[in-house]
C-alpha cells in the first residue's frame, strides 16, 4: 500500500475467501477497518484449480472490504495453506571473535548458514523463522545481541511452498488488479492471532479446522517449532452426511451447521429432524444419530494430527501443554 499505516490480508480458502483491511496504530496494534468474505470459487485444498473463478471471487472479496473501509486496496499479504507447503527445521552457527560482543550481523550470519540447506529447486521459501539461540552451550536465549561468547547457534524453521501453486495464487491476485506484497503461512497466522500471553511461555498445538484442509502448528515459547497440513476438513464431514443420508451437499452443510455435534453425547437428545433425500422421500433422524455420523471423521482428523506430532516431535502428551482450536469448521 502507498499508505504504510494500512495493511491488507487475503485468506484464500477452499470454502471462503476473506479480505481484512487493518490500520496500524501508534502502539503497533492493528484496528480492523474493513472485511469482506465471499464464497470461494476455483480452489481445492489450498490450491487453485480454476484461475478465472478464483480471480473473480478474490475481486469480489476485495471490493466488499473496500466498500466497508473506504480504502482502495493495491497490495495484499496472501495466506498459504494446503499440502503444497513444506517445513523443515535447520541448524546454523556462527563463530564470534574472542572478547567481542555478538552483533546483529553475527545473528544474520547464523541464520543464513541455517538457510543454506539443499532444497528442492521447485520450492520457494516463504518464511525463515529463528527459534531460540544458543551461546556457548547456554540454551533458551531469545535475543543474543550484546552478549559475549565464541559460538552462536540457532535452529531455524524454514517454510517453503511449491513454486507452481504459489505462482497460480500470485497470478490470481495479479489478475484481480493487486500486487502480492508477501505470503504468510496460514498456520503461523492462526497461531499468532490466537495465542494468549500466558501461552507464550508454553508449548501449544494450534489446530485450524478449515473447509478442505486442517492446518497444524506447534508453538514452543511463542515460536513456530513445527507446522503441517492435514488434507481433510469440514467439507469431508459434509460429504459424509450427504452420502450416508442421501441428501444434497447444500442440505448436508445446513444440517451440519445447525444441528451437528462432534460427540454424540453433546447432541440434543430430544431433537428429531425431518430429512428430504435427493430422490424426494423423507425420513426422520435424531441429532444423536447425526452426530454418530460426524464423530468418525473428526476422530480421523485428530488421529492424523496426533500421528503427525508423535512422529516428528514425540508423544503429544509429553510435548504440549494445551491445544487451541480455531477455523471455520
Amino acid at each position: 500500500m502507498k499508505d504504510n499505516t494500512i495493511i491488507v490480508g487475503l485468506d484464500i480458502g477452499t470454502t471462503k475467501i476473506t479480505t481484512v483491511i487493518g490500520e496500524v496504530a501508534e502502539g503497533g496494534s492493528v484496528d480492523i477497518i474493513g472485511e469482506g468474505t465471499v464464497h470461494s470459487e476455483g480452489m481445492k485444498r489450498g490450491s487453485v484449480v480454476n484461475l478465472e473463478r478464483a480471480t473473480q471471487a478474490i475481486r469480489q472479496s476485495i471490493q466488499t472490504a473496500e466498500r466497508v473501509s473506504g480504502v482502495k486496496v493495491e497490495s495484499v499479504f496472501v495466506s498459504v495453506a494446503g499440502n503444497h507447503a513444506k517445513a523443515i527445521t535447520s541448524h546454523g552457527l556462527a563463530a564470534i571473535r574472542r572478547n567481542q560482543e555478538i552483533v546483529q550481523s553475527d545473528v544474520n550470519r547464523a541464520i543464513e548458514n541455517a538457510r543454506a540447506v539443499p532444497l528442492d529447486p521447485n520450492l520457494e521459501i516463504i518464511h525463515t523463522l529463528p527459534q531460540e539461540y544458543v551461546v556457548d552451550g547456554q540454551e533458551g536465549i531469545k535475543n543474543p545481541v550484546g552478549m559475549h561468547g565464541v559460538r552462536l547457534e540457532v535452529d531455524v524453521h524454514i517454510v517453503a511452498g511449491t513454486a507452481g501453486p504459489l505462482l497460480n495464487l500470485r497470478r490470481c491476485v495479479q489478475e484481480a488488479g493487486l500486487h502480492v506484497e508477501g505470503f504468510a503461512l496460514h498456520a503461523l497466522a492462526s497461531g499468532l492471532a490466537t495465542l494468549e500471553a500466558a501461552e507464550q511461555g508454553q508449548t501449544v498445538v494450534v489446530v485450524d479446522l478449515g473447509g478442505g484442509t486442517t492446518d497444524v502448528a506447534v508453538f514452543k515459547r511463542g515460536n513456530l517449532a513445527h507446522s503441517a497440513c492435514i488434507p481433510i476438513g469440514g467439507e469431508h464431514v459434509t460429504a459424509d452426511l450427504a452420502q450416508i443420508l442421501k441428501i444434497p451437499m447444500e442440505e448436508a452443510e445446513n444440517v451440519k451447521r445447525r444441528y451437528g455435534a462432534a460427540l454424540p453425547e453433546l447432541a440434543d437428545q430430544d431433537l428429531t429432524l425431518e430429512i428430504t433425500t435427493s430422490s424426494g422421500s423423507t425420513h426422520a433422524i435424531t441429532a444423536f444419530e447425526l452426530s454418530r455420523i460426524i464423530k468418525p471423521r473428526m476422530s480421523e482428523i485428530f488421529g492424523m494430527i496426533r500421528d503427525e506430532i508423535d512422529q516428528t516431535l514425540g508423544p503429544v502428551e509429553l510435548v504440549a501443554q494445551g491445544v487451541i482450536l480455531t477455523g471455520g469448521a
